[in-house]
């Protein structure tokens, strides 16, 4: 990647790279940044990302790079004071990292000094498209200077962001790398079960690889990762919730416990499907077959990162067969199935009891009687 995309970028040419996660593209343009970043005081480099997560995890790779010198990079990406993140921007600083709300929020405030920025980098643009922020980008992109060079990265070349490379960038060059949809270090299983069975599944399966690191278990919703990562901390793993409805310093706590591995197993949205790099992570496990082939591709990308070993494990129910097919067809090759013995007595009882409690019913209080009495 690193190869494919350096000569053109530290030449001053537009790019863009179309890669899936994992590839190593936040170090192609990070070695830019901090040379574009190098040419003088003021902001010189706009990175746009789609989550806080990644936005600390760029941050940190392009710190890694410009140490030792005078380049300072910022992070901005709301979820905590504005005022305080405002003031970050006092001083010397050569690059933020930023998402596009929190930024252009920040811009239309008239805190940020744009005339000096050479270069903008668009980092999972087909992801910040799909969550909702091309107004946002496209308004930013339109306040920056004409005179400039802009790279984006996206794993995959979607209408829309064909839409904003051909509007916002000059005769772009192109870096594909798609050698395979995911890692060869990735081993693909499945393990079918039936109705009312992928409690017991999940709890057999991590007791079974607890010598893993780090697991990301991955299910739809946000109402399933708040049950199942109850299951699992009854069931005695050190697991946390990962998903949007949490504050910034929620996510963030949670994320830094599981980059520590104080956490073993965080249970995620697909919030955490993208970008995310822990390359402690041996173990992927769907609980929920993902819709979308695509999502399959990014749960897969957090395993067996930077040539490691990884397993994903998908669990599978007779009614997401159609859903099963799709991902086998997306990765080039069938889901080796998995057998594995597990019971209704994995689920512990307690957890049990909880589901099948039945609700309290609220007792509507009688209104006192009105010492006015009404019309008849």
């Amino acid at each position: 990647m690193q190869a494919a995309t350096l000569p053109s970028a530290l030449g001053g040419h537009d790019v863009v790279v179309e890669s899936e996660t994992g590839s190593g593209k936040t170090l192609a343009f990070a070695i830019p940044a901090v040379a574009v970043g190098a040419r003088g005081p003021g902001l010189r480099v706009l990175v746009l990302v789609p989550t806080r997560e990644l936005a600390r995890q760029v941050a940190k790779v392009v710190r890694d790079v410009g140490s030792g010198s005078a380049f300072r990079a910022v992070v901005i990406t709301g979820g905590v004071d504005a005022e305080k993140e405002a003031r970050q921007l006092t001083g010397d600083v050569r690059c933020i990292i930023a998402t596009p709300g929190r930024f252009l929020a920040l811009m239309e405030a008239g805190k940020l000094r744009l005339h000096a920025v050479s270069l903008l980098i668009l980092d999972e643009a087909d992801r910040m498209l799909d969550m909702g922020f091309q107004p946002d980008v496209e308004k930013i992109l339109e306040a920056l200077p004409t005179k400039r060079q802009s790279m984006l990265a996206s794993a995959t070349l979607a209408p829309g962001v064909v839409d904003l490379v051909s509007r916002f960038m000059h005769k772009p060059e192109e870096v594909r790398v798609r050698e395979a949809p995911t890692p060869a270090s990735l081993s693909h299983e499945r393990l079918n079960v039936l109705n009312g069975q992928k409690e017991a599944a999940i709890v057999a399966l991590l007791r079974q690889e607890q010598a893993a690191a780090r697991t990301i278990v991955f299910l739809q919703t946000r109402d399933r990762v708040t049950r199942f990562t109850r299951l699992l901390k009854m069931a005695g793993f050190e697991a946390d919730a990962l998903q949007g409805g949490m504050t910034h310093e929620q996510r963030r706590h949670v994320f830094d416990l599981f980059e520590r591995g104080i956490t073993r197993v965080l249970v995620a949205t697909d919030l955490a499907g993208r970008g995310l790099d822990v390359p402690e992570v041996e173990l992927v496990v769907n609980v929920d077959v993902p819709e979308e082939p695509g999502a399959y591709v990014h749960r897969a990308g957090r395993a067996g990162r930077l040539g490691r070993v990884g397993r994903v494990v998908t669990i599978v129910l007779p009614s997401e067969k159609d859903e099963r097919l799709r991902v086998e067809e997306e990765v080039g090759g069938p889901l080796e199935p998995l057998r594995l013995s597990f019971s209704p007595k994995d689920v512990p009882p307690d957890f049990m009891a909880d589901v099948h409690r039945p609700r309290q019913k609220v007792k509507k209080q009688r209104r006192p009687p009105s010492s006015r009495r009404g019309p008849k």
